[in-house]
């Protein structure tokens, strides 16, 4: 399983052959991280399944400390929002959304959006 850190949590990327494989990697955490005196928080936990064909409609439930574990439809991980269907419409709407916004912003105090502090006159 692959782990990576970031100041708001942990992301684990793995492909178990088995979901309970999954729900077992989720209970090493919470054991490690009940022995290092933190306290793992279910309610705040998102996970996504991405399924090998897109025609599957069988989720596999996770556990941890025998909570279930709800899957989403869409995740921001690293700038990105993940979609379960595998596309980055969403993402790249998202993104136009903050774009046009800051471009009329930039309208409505005279500047050009297009121009930068390196741009010559």
């Amino acid at each position: 399983a692959g782990c990576h850190q970031r100041t708001d949590g942990t992301a684990l990327q793995t492909i178990p052959t088995m979901p309970w494989k999954l729900s077992r990697y989720l209970e090493a955490v919470q054991n490690w991280m009940g022995a290092n005196r933190l306290k793992l928080n279910p309610s705040k936990m998102e996970w996504l399944w991405f399924p090998a064909s897109r025609f599957s409609q069988i989720i596999p439930s996770l556990t941890i400390g025998g909570e279930a574990l709800a899957p989403i439809e869409s995740a921001r991980n690293l700038g990105v929002l993940l979609y379960v269907r595998l596309s980055l419409e969403d993402h790249i709407a998202s993104v136009s959304r903050g774009l046009s916004y800051r471009c009329d912003v930039c309208a409505n105090c005279g500047l050009s959006p297009l121009r930068t502090r390196y741009a010559q006159p």
